[in-house]
């Protein structure tokens, strides 16, 4: 899950944009030049704050402050991404830590650890496709909180990645709550959450995350859904990967693989109209994990030139 609050975009930047004096002495020209120097300050800051919030005719391979921005077109960073030619995650002999049941700290430990895997495991993919990466911030919440996405738990979802610090958050009791209270032996399914929202953070690198909100915002309501659930059916796909790199160390056995898909398809919006679902049929949501976990490399979770069908 994503969260997108725009009235803190907006309340970052307000003092930016207060700083600015105009002066009616510099006269037309300079003002005009002035004018287009501060939009195209505003564009990088957003583009360095935000990761999501990219001005129209801007994108980027990784966001980050400090970071060189490629003026990329969508073909190329949704289509031909870098990332889709890594082939073959490296799994670093990843183990998932056991969880104690109605444990908190135990569970705040096992999302540590596989986090953890997961930096090791991107970090090298991107290394492979010559994408500069940094490891997302992690809140695993035992207490409601706020951050700069707004207040946490979220009705009606246990983690989220907030994109204007790059950040995961996830709830050590939400998430045993929203997954119906498996036992700590089907880690599969709580390993599944971390991951889907770690892959947010991958896209959010791959300068995927800022092109997709930037065309959302500027579509109807019906196509922009269409655009979250090709992000959220990618995220997905980007998790089975992750998971066929590491399945014989984790483990992740077919047995536990049953019950990460069964999850998975439960949450589907099969009781929504097409057009109001932002995260996919159950059958899609559970099918792009798969397909993901058989391939074992991102190369592919390409939703963007997936059928219509294959993204509902």
């Amino acid at each position: 899950m994503l969260r997108d609050d725009r009235r803190g975009d907006r309340r970052a930047h307000a003092g930016h944009r207060r700083t600015t004096t105009w002066t009616a002495a510099l006269g037309l020209l300079a003002t005009v030049l002035l004018m287009l120097i501060m939009v195209d300050a505003v564009a990088e800051q957003r583009l360095q704050v935000t990761g999501h919030t990219a001005p129209a005719g801007r994108a980027a391979y990784g966001t980050g402050p400090g970071r060189p921005h490629m003026s990329l077109d969508r073909a190329r960073v949704l289509r031909s991404n870098p990332v889709y030619g890594v082939r073959g995650l490296k799994g670093f002999d990843c183990r998932a830590q056991s969880i104690v049941d109605g444990d908190a700290a135990s569970m705040a430990a096992f999302m540590e650890r596989f986090t953890d895997c997961l930096d090791r495991t991107w970090e090298a993919g991107f290394a492979e496709a010559g994408v500069r990466f940094t490891r997302p911030g992690r809140v695993f919440w035992d207490t409601p909180g706020r951050g700069p996405c707004g207040d946490y738990p979220v009705a009606g979802a246990s983690a989220f990645y907030c994109p204007i610090n790059r950040g995961m958050y996830v709830g050590t009791r939400d998430i045993v709550k929203a997954s119906g209270g498996v036992p700590g032996a089907m880690y599969g399914v709580y390993a599944r959450v971390l991951a889907h929202e770690y892959s947010h953070h991958v896209q959010d690198q791959a300068g995927i995350l800022s092109l997709a909100w930037r065309l959302r915002d500027s579509t109807p309501a019906v196509e922009a859904n269409e655009i979250t659930r090709r992000v959220e059916l990618q995220a997905q796909c980007l998790a089975g990967a992750y998971f066929g790199a590491v399945r014989r160390t984790l483990p992740m056995g077919e047995g536990q693989w049953a019950l990460v898909l069964n999850d998975s398809r439960s949450r589907g919006e099969d009781r929504k109209p097409e057009g109001e679902r932002d995260h996919g049929s159950g059958a899609n949501y559970a099918g792009w994990l798969d397909r993901g976990y058989n391939a074992g490399h991102p190369g592919v979770c390409d939703t963007w030139t997936a059928p219509l069908r294959d993204v509902s």
